[in-house]
């Protein structure tokens, strides 16, 4: 089905729909690139437990890992 409906808008409601759609991409690019810090955030926390974990273990005798 390939069924089609015309839609008539005003100049002011095709403004208002941009802009509402030109936010909504601000806010979803805001919003990525907070979880793109966090993720790096964790990426270097996990980073530096290994080292700490990895310079412990060398500290010990082998017979202990």
């Amino acid at each position: 089905m390939d069924i089609q409906h015309k839609v008539t808008l005003t100049d002011t409601e095709i403004v208002s729909l941009v802009n509402f759609i030109e936010y909504w991409n601000d806010v979803q690019q805001a919003d990525q690139d907070l979880l793109d810090n966090i993720a790096r955030k964790l990426d270097q926390t996990i980073i530096n437990h290994r080292e700490k974990v990895i310079k412990a273990q060398s500290k010990r005798p082998k017979e202990e890992w």
